[in-house]
C-alpha cells in the first residue's frame, strides 16, 4: 500500500519540482555565474534606502508646512510623467542590451549603450528647459492655488529644470544592472541617498544657503545626489569594463524606440491617469490630497518587492530571449509571480495592522486616520494583483511583447482608473476611498488579462 501511495504522489511532486525549478535563476554572464539573488538583494537594499529617504523628505516637508506635502506630490506627479516619456530610451535599450549580452555580442551591446546615452542627453535637456518655463501653468491645471501653488512651483522649477540629472543617472544604473553589477549600483544608490539626507538637513536646518525655502531645499538636495550618482556610475562603468563603444550608431535608434515606445506607453498611460486622478483628489480638498500623499508614501513599501523582482526578471528574461529558451522564461515568470504576490500581500497586511502608528509619523488628523483604514484594507487586494502585473509586464516587454502591455495599460488607465475614480470618488461621493476601489479593479483586470495571455502561449511567437 505504501508503494501505491508513493507512486500516486509522484506526478504531483514532479510538477511541484518542475514549477519551483530554481536552476533557471542562475545564468552565465561573460564567463561568470549571475544569480537572481546577486541582483535582487542589492537592488532591494538600494530601493529600500531610496524609499526611506523619500519618507524622511515627506516628514520634513510636513513639519515645514502641511500644505507643501500635497503641493510637492502634485509636482512630483508631473515629473513622473516626463520621466516616463524620457525613459522610453532606457526601456528600449535595456531590452536590446540584455538580448545582445545573452547572445554574447558585447560590441553591439556597447554601441546600443552609446546610442541610447546620446539620445537621452539631448531629449532630457530639452524637456528640462520646458518644465522650468511652464512649471506654474502645469500645476494650475492640477487645481493648485495659494500657498500650495507657490510651494509646488518652486519645487517643480528645480526638479523639472534639472530633470536630465535623474534621467542620465537612472540610465547608467540600469545599464550596470544589465551587466550584472547590481552590488556596485546598490553602493552608489546608498551613498547618493545618504548625501540627499545630509543636504536636506544642511539646507533646511543649518541654512547652508540662506532664504532657501523648504521645498527648494528638498529639490536641490535630490539633484545633488543625482549628480553624484552620475559620476559614480560612470566611474564604475569604466572600471568594470562594461561594454561601451564611443561611437553612437543611428541604426539602433529605430530599434530602441520600436521596443521602448510601446513598452513605456503602459507606464505613461498609468501616470497620466494618476495625474488626472490627483486633480480629482485636489478638487476634493487639501485633506484628501494630504491623505493621498501620506498613504501613497506608505503603501509604496508594499510594492517594493515586486518592483525589485520585476527589474531582475527583465534581465533574466532578456538573456533567455537572446538564447531562445522559452521553457526557462516560463519557469522564471511562474516562480517570480508566486514570490511577488506573496511578498506584496505580506507587507501590505503588516501595513494595515500598524497603520495608525505609521500614519502618526506624518499627521495627527483623526479624519485622515479613519479614511486610511479602508484604503489600507483595499490596498492589500491591490498589491496582490500588482505582484502579477509587475512581473508579467517586465517579462512581456523583455520578450518583445510590448503591444500587449501597451494596450492593457491604455485601457485600464483610462477605461477603469480615470472613469471609475470620477464616478466613485466624485459623482457617488466616496472620495479617496472610491479612487482606491478604482485602482484595485484596474490592477486585477490587468492581472487577469496577463495570466490568460501567458497561459495561451501566443507570446512565445515574438521570441526568435
Amino acid at each position: 500500500m505504501k508503494g501505491i501511495k508513493t507512486n500516486s504522489l509522484a506526478p504531483v511532486w514532479a510538477k511541484i519540482r518542475s514549477f519551483f525549478d530554481f536552476s533557471v535563476l542562475s545564468i552565465d554572464n561573460n564567463g561568470k555565474k549571475l544569480t537572481f539573488l546577486a541582483l535582487f538583494i542589492p537592488k532591494l537594499c538600494e530601493l529600500l534606502f531610496s524609499k526611506l529617504t523619500a519618507t524622511f523628505s515627506t516628514l520634513l516637508i510636513s513639519g515645514y508646512a502641511e500644505n507643501a506635502v500635497g503641493a510637492t506630490t502634485s509636482a512630483t506627479q508631473i515629473v513622473s510623467i516626463f520621466t516616463i516619456i524620457l525613459n522610453v530610451t532606457t526601456v528600449g535599450a535595456t531590452i536590446l542590451v540584455s538580448i545582445e549580452l545573452g547572445r554574447g555580442d558585447r560590441l553591439r551591446a556597447g554601441r546600443i549603450v552609446a546610442t541610447a546615452l546620446m539620445i537621452i542627453m539631448i531629449t532630457s535637456g530639452l524637456v528640462s528647459f520646458l518644465l522650468f518655463i511652464f512649471a506654474e501653468p502645469l500645476l494650475i491645471m492640477l487645481n493648485l492655488e495659494g500657498d500650495a501653488l507657490e510651494y509646488g512651483t518652486t519645487y517643480l522649477k528645480i526638479r523639472g529644470g534639472l530633470l536630465f540629472l535623474p534621467i542620465i543617472s537612472g540610465f547608467l544604473g540600469t545599464m550596470l544592472v544589465c551587466n550584472g553589477k547590481a552590488v556596485q549600483t546598490m553602493i552608489g544608490g546608498m551613498i547618493s541617498n545618504a548625501l540627499n539626507v545630509l543636504f536636506i538637513y544642511l539646507l533646511l536646518y543649518v541654512k547652508l544657503i540662506p532664504d532657501l525655502s523648504g521645498t527648494a531645499a528638498i529639490a536641490v538636495s535630490g539633484e545633488i545626489s543625482y549628480l553624484f550618482a552620475i559620476i559614480y556610475s560612470s566611474a564604475v562603468f569604466y572600471k568594470c569594463k562594461c561594454p561601451f563603444v564611443l561611437k553612437p550608431d543611428k541604426r539602433f535608434c529605430g530599434k530602441i524606440y520600436t521596443l521602448g515606445i510601446p513598452g513605456s506607453i503602459a507606464s505613461f498611460s498609468y501616470n497620466m491617469a494618476m495625474t488626472l486622478t490627483v486633480s480629482f483628489i485636489g478638487a476634493m480638498g487639501i485633506v484628501s490630497l494630504n491623505a493621498y500623499s501620506y498613504t501613497n508614501n506608505i503603501v509604496g513599501y508594499a510594492a517594493m518587492f515586486s518592483s525589485v523582482i520585476c527589474s531582475c526578471v527583465s534581465v533574466f528574461v532578456g538573456r533567455y530571449v537572446g538564447r531562445g529558451d522559452i521553457v526557462a522564461i516560463k519557469k522564471v515568470c511562474r516562480l517570480m509571480m508566486t514570490l511577488s504576490m506573496a511578498a506584496n500581500t505580506f507587507v501590505s497586511v503588516i501595513i494595515l495592522i500598524f497603520r495608525k502608528s505609521l500614519l502618526s509619523l506624518f499627521t495627527s488628523s483623526e479624519e485622515i486616520f479613519s479614511m486610511c483604514l479602508v484604503i489600507f484594507a483595499i490596498d492589500c487586494l491591490i498589491e496582490c494583483g500588482r505582484g502579477i502585473v509587475n512581473i508579467m509586464e517586465a517579462a512581456m516587454n523583455a520578450s518583445r511583447n510590448v503591444i500587449v502591455t501597451m494596450l492593457s495599460g491604455i485601457i485600464s488607465a483610462w477605461g477603469i482608473i480615470v472613469l471609475l475614480s470620477y464616478i466613485l470618488g466624485i459623482v457617488l461621493g466616496l472620495g479617496l476611498i472610491g479612487c482606491w476601489i478604482a485602482f484595485a479593479i484596474s490592477e486585477w483586470a490587468k492581472a487577469i488579462v496577463y495570466l490568460v495571455y501567458f497561459k495561451r502561449g501566443k507570446w512565445t511567437k515574438q521570441i526568435i
